[in-house]
């Protein structure tokens, strides 16, 4: 097991955050963008904000599938808007209300679905036009024919059946469906798209070189991770000694299953932390250096954490004060499905965004021309260690952002793109563990 080296590792690099309990560990592949206009900044806030991360602690190879992420995908704006919309407080509703409000959500949900599908078609048919002459920026070009009657139509086919599911719930529910019904209209209201838009409920961001507008995330101050990260360049720039600096060697090569653990508890599936592959493939596999002398660095000039959170369109409240509800109609997202926990499908909310900047490390392995290392490395797959993936490897070249170069038996990577990286994010597990486990 790595799971000594994974949380020296760890514990390095949340140690100006503290809480290191609940951070997912990312590659470093993605750079940072938060510095940049306020609009550029907020996208990806709303791609890292809105994402729903695997239940894994360290994802050092992948990272964020940010393909998927676009305009009309917010993951956590879709997951919440699904369940807020099937939820319903405790009653005694008849066999025939329970029957027809369930067959309204269905109707509503799916009337949803197909506002949600209008907008990505719209915006795959946009992507292919933007770089034609004439094409419209997106907020504009969405407006127009046919998209705009089409969205209209989907926005009017969501009212009625919403008009017919308050009434009959508020029969059914009395004033405890009044706080549904209000969180649902303040929800509707951060969809630019939806029958009564808030702007106060938006942000505007720039994705793909064109504004859009998408429900509004919140974080801590830009203007001050702006300047950190100038300080933060200048320092590299000096040669101010790294703040972030970890060393491993096979002596942190132990198991400690104190460490495998997340949200108060549960326990999640680690990557190795030495892995090769085989060229030119994605299958990996563990590279046991367990009986190898080995040592190692990495080190970062410095960390910083922006927080994130969805704005008021969520509400908290409601997903703990429902945490028990299972009653949802069949043939719908949560029907039969565990929603918090290790298999839960909305398990985790993302709280903070780890961003550092000059990463550096070393590996440095005794008797290089009889280890696995050098094996991996004369066979020309990939290889990786911690946080760092090297391609097809040679004696030097770069790969996912990084150079390297090896000297001896001594391999050293460096991040030279001047660019901080998204290494890691800080979440939340919801309801979990379970109130009064």
């Amino acid at each position: 097991m790595t799971l000594g080296l994974w949380k020296s590792y760890l514990q390095g690099v949340t140690k100006s955050i503290g809480d290191a309990s609940n951070v997912i560990l990312l590659g470093g592949i993605l750079p940072a963008v938060l510095d940049q206009d306020l609009k550029v900044a907020l996208a990806q806030v709303y791609q890292l904000g809105g994402y729903i991360p695997s239940w894994t602690m360290i994802n050092p190879a992948g990272g964020v599938n940010t393909t998927a992420l676009t305009v009309g995908t917010n993951a956590l704006y879709q997951m919440y808007g699904d369940w807020l919309e099937l939820i319903l407080p405790a009653g005694n509703p008849t066999p025939d209300q329970l029957q027809q409000i369930q067959a309204l959500q269905q109707e509503i949900l799916k009337a949803k679905d197909s506002q949600t599908q209008i907008e990505l078609d719209a915006y795959a048919q946009w992507k292919k036009l933007r770089k034609i002459p004439g094409t419209p920026p997106w907020q504009r070009y969405i407006a127009q024919e046919p998209w705009s009657t089409k969205l209209a139509d989907a926005a009017t086919a969501i009212l009625g059946p919403q008009s017919q599911l308050d009434k009959l719930s508020e029969q059914a529910y009395g004033a405890g469906y009044q706080q549904l019904e209000q969180a649902k209209a303040v929800y509707a209201a951060a969809n630019p798209y939806g029958a009564n838009p808030n702007n106060s409920l938006q942000m505007t961001i720039t994705q793909d070189g064109s504004n859009a507008q998408v429900p509004i995330y919140t974080t801590s101050d830009l203007g001050a991770y702006k300047q950190w990260l100038q300080q933060t360049k200048a320092n590299a720039g000096n040669g101010v000694n790294p703040t972030v600096y970890i060393s491993f060697s096979n002596d942190t090569y132990t198991s400690d299953s104190s460490f495998n653990t997340f949200a108060a508890g549960g326990t999640l599936p680690l990557e190795d932390f030495f892995w090769v592959g085989a060229s030119g493939g994605e299958t990996h596999q563990s590279l046991d250096l367990s009986q190898s002398s080995f040592q190692g660095t990495i080190s970062y000039q410095d960390v910083a954490l922006v927080t994130v959170q969805p704005g008021p369109w969520f509400d908290s409240s409601l997903v703990e004060a429902y945490a028990n509800f299972s009653n949802f109609p069949p043939n719908t997202p949560f029907a039969g499905k565990q929603l918090w926990g290790p298999n839960g499908v909305f398990n985790i909310v993302v709280t903070g965004i780890l961003v550092g900047y000059g990463a550096k490390a070393s590996l440095q392995v005794s008797s290089w021309s009889s280890s696995d290392v050098k094996d991996a490395w004369s066979a020309a797959t990939s290889i990786g260690f911690g946080p760092f993936t090297l391609g097809e490897v040679k004696d030097s070249g770069s790969h996912e952002k990084y150079k390297y170069k090896k000297t001896g038996s001594s391999i050293n990577v460096y991040d030279e793109t001047n660019q901080a990286k998204v290494i890691g994010l800080v979440v939340e597990a919801l309801n979990y563990p379970p109130s009064g486990s």
